[in-house]
């Protein structure tokens, strides 16, 4: 096959396999990461570096342990800028280079953002919350997260950006990740399992993102979880 002139990096935050269709789960409705895992290469022995967030995705975007990259933690860690990221070199390749974060952990402040030309970290859009006992929280998630529809937005604004040219776009989403509250339509669908009806939305953006990205067959997408 030709070398990919697209690469599409997408970091489910907190995914289980098990609660995949392409890994056995009879329950699940996740029809489109079961049409990645069928046409492409699926993975059924991997290891996060890591189980934390931000030391998880340094490890993705380096290619090196937390003992080596130094960011242990999501808090207080920042990665070092003598630390070269995979952005760095696709954009010293040429390419043009974005990112969507879902969530504030990865925001731009803990040296992540380095080699991308945009790094959508800015969350200031409305966060739709359904379950009650969650309202009080509605403020600081709007602050610290976003939906998974918002980042398929954001993430198909920025691939129209790029036009022809060859690019790497990392695309978070942070849903999968509690609370659970997945929007009146995925929850029907996974009753008393509001972890599954958030990964079932997931699934759906992932499907409208790859739709949008459009019939362009020189694209190499890669879906991870960080832990």
């Amino acid at each position: 096959a030709p070398a990919p002139r697209a690469v599409i990096l997408i970091v489910i935050d907190t995914l289980r396999p098990d609660h995949l269709g392409s890994y056995g789960d009879t329950r699940a409705v996740t029809p489109t990461l079961d049409s990645l895992a069928a046409t492409g290469v699926r993975f059924t022995d991997a290891m996060t570096t890591v189980p934390v967030t931000l030391p998880s995705v340094t490890s993705l975007l380096t290619g090196r342990l937390p003992l080596h990259h130094g960011v242990r933690d999501n808090d207080r860690f920042v990665l070092d800028p003598a630390e070269e990221t995979l952005a760095q070199r696709f954009h010293a390749a040429g390419w043009r280079t974005g990112a969507v974060l879902g969530s504030a952990v990865l925001s731009r402040d803990r040296g992540l953002s380095r080699g991308f030309e945009t790094y959508d970290d800015h969350f200031d859009t409305p966060f739709p919350v359904y379950d009650p006992t969650l309202q009080p929280l509605t403020g600081e998630l709007a602050r610290s997260q976003r939906r998974a529809d918002v980042v398929t937005d954001r993430a198909l604004t920025l691939v129209k950006s790029f036009g022809p040219a060859p690019y790497f776009l990392l695309v978070h989403y942070f849903d999968a990740h509690m609370f659970y509250d997945p929007p009146p339509r995925f929850m029907a669908l996974h009753p008393g399992r509001p972890y599954d009806g958030e990964i079932s939305f997931v699934d759906t953006e992932i499907a409208r993102l790859l739709r949008g990205v459009g019939p362009r067959k020189d694209a190499l997408v890669v879906v991870v979880s960080d832990h």
